[in-house]
């Protein structure tokens, strides 16, 4: 295919255009994208660890209310147990506060709550704490006295270094579910409290998740990963059903459990996308301009080139006026040429004029020549 200068000039600087806006657009897509993924990850982060304060100290609260119970006791074991045990179960906002003892005696802060033959020892809040030999949360199960999802908070009594009892108390995870199912997300995403010791769900808007194993989540919610996540800045990707998901996760202080914000990837990006588009339209429009004006300044700085051509080419079909001169308008190579054409052509004009001089005298003598050759032949013949 036959291109001519003007559309190889022409192609030559829209491809570099080209070349320069996809490189720029990239470059500035990707540095918005990394501003909006690290805007969304402190977002979020922040959330996160503002909640997860909250119920940390929410708890703190509540573990240091049934410390109290147990200092108590460890100062006077034969102090009035119902009463402290009130005392504690109003002040921790508890659904239930008890004490049970090495004797296998269970003593409720209602008495009207106390069962003949039930026997502390036998149960499992009881053995764990035994087990652990320290203060306990239990993990989240469902009540039958209270009719919800609660944990138990425990700690051992000591006497002389020996444990002598265990009291306890059940925290109702109503109110604090709701809470954390409130929190708002980025991205129409949403919270879940996770128990990371115990491996089970909380909290999730899907109630059918509730005390579920984490690894039932999704990709990335397994204990080695969560674990890794939390030691860090705890943001990460996962894939939910086939969504992609943005999850940030955040430790809940006091406690085994940590608070997760699962956002939608592609809600989060949409405003990119946007910006990508109008990116586009404006590296496009912006494109068409500057081809338009390559076109014609191309044009422009190439009029002088095509005259010489003409010119050329008129010579060439010997049709060629050598009296003809170029307006040269610039001072640049093409404007040299045509200067150097002017020259060339004079030089012709001045060759072919003293060329037609000598062929005229030529002729000139040739016809003196033919007379006198003729004369003296006649001479001769006379």
């Amino acid at each position: 295919m036959h291109l001519t200068l003007k559309t190889k000039l022409v192609i030559t600087s829209v491809a570099l255009i080209v070349l320069t806006i996809i490189s720029l657009g990239t470059f500035s897509y990707q540095t918005m994208k990394t501003q909006a993924w690290d805007s969304i990850r402190s977002e979020s982060g922040n959330t996160a660890k503002a909640y997860s304060l909250g119920i940390g100290d929410w708890f703190k609260g509540r573990q240091d209310a049934i410390t109290a119970m147990k200092e108590a006791i460890e100062r006077d074991p034969n102090l009035d147990m119902v009463a402290h045990l009130k005392q504690t179960f109003t002040s921790g906002g508890f659904g239930l506060s008890y004490y049970g003892d090495a004797e296998g005696v269970m003593q409720r802060q209602d008495p009207s709550l106390n069962q003949a033959g039930y026997d502390p020892r036998t149960r499992g809040w009881y053995k764990e704490t035994m087990a652990a030999n320290k203060a306990i949360t239990t993990k989240p199960y469902v009540s039958h006295t209270m009719q919800a999802l609660v944990v138990t908070l425990t700690e051992p009594v000591r006497e002389n270094g020996k444990i002598i009892g265990v009291t306890a108390s059940d925290l109702s995870l109503s109110t604090l579910i709701d809470d954390v199912l409130d929190i708002p997300v980025l991205g129409k995403g949403y919270a879940m409290l996770l128990d990371v010791s115990n491996k089970i769900v909380v909290a999730h808007p899907n109630e059918k998740m509730t005390l579920k194993p984490i690894l039932e989540l999704g990709q990335g919610f397994d204990a080695i990963n969560l674990n890794s996540e939390l030691a860090s800045d705890g943001f990460f990707f996962t894939e939910q059903n086939g969504v992609n998901k943005a999850v940030m996760v955040t430790a809940v202080p006091n406690t085994s459990w940590a608070i997760a914000l699962v956002m939608d990837q592609d809600t989060l990006e949409t405003p990119l996308n946007a910006m990508l588009f109008k990116l586009i339209l404006i590296g496009g429009l912006i494109l068409l301009f500057v081809s338009l004006f390559t076109g014609w300044l191309v044009t422009r700085q190439l009029r002088e080139l095509g005259t010489v051509s003409e010119a050329l080419a008129d010579i060439a079909n010997g049709e060629g006026d050598l009296t003809v001169r170029i307006n040269v308008t610039s001072d640049d190579e093409v404007g040299k040429l045509a200067e150097n054409f002017n020259q060339f052509v004079s030089r012709l004009h001045t060759m072919a004029s003293n060329l037609r001089e000598i062929t005229l005298e030529l002729n000139r003598s040739a016809t003196d020549s033919a007379d006198s050759a003729f004369q003296r032949s006649q001479n001769i013949r006379h």
